[in-house]
């Protein structure tokens, strides 16, 4: 008979238990998010050598057309259609490689930013780096040497 109520009172409950249960899975994701150990974040000629993730992510979502220092910014992704590309999109901007390709229009239509430049492949991403003072790129899954100059550090946030 007790286990009876109990199911009863689960049953009842459910969409409780589903809620609550969803919302502890998505936390570490919505609150002091940071991205994954295949992303580096780089920078040339940019104001700081550390940013926390939040940051990061207005900037890698056209929220700051210009720098402290008065540098312009210019976003570098690595998006085509691999794996690599996906989780850029996926880990930064929340959203399928089409996702963000109608996301970058519609800010570049709006007149809020200037469209990123896109590459194929890190070593790409890294080349266009070299040549834009104020790019911030980002770089996935790469293995080679990247120069000391063009690293950004992430902050552990205390939210």
């Amino acid at each position: 008979l007790q286990f009876n109520l109990l199911m009863l009172y689960i049953k009842s409950n459910i969409t409780v238990f589903v809620t609550v249960a969803f919302l502890l899975l998505i936390n570490g994701n919505c609150f002091g998010q940071n991205y994954s150990s295949r992303i580096s974040i780089l920078g040339n000629s940019i104001d700081e050598k550390t940013y926390t993730a939040s940051d990061i992510n207005g900037i890698l979502k056209g929220k700051f057309s210009s720098w402290k220092n008065g540098n312009g910014v210019i976003i570098i992704l690595r998006l085509n259609d691999d794996e690599e590309s996906q989780h850029l999109a996926q880990q930064i901007y929340n959203k399928s490689i089409t996702g963000v390709k109608k996301y970058w229009l519609g800010i570049v239509f709006s007149g809020r930013a200037n469209s990123p430049l896109f590459a194929d492949s890190n070593e790409e991403v890294l080349s266009l780096l070299k040549k834009n003072i104020g790019a911030i790129a980002v770089l996935v899954d790469y293995k080679g040497e990247i120069p000391a100059e063009f690293t950004v550090d992430i902050a552990k946030s205390s939210e």
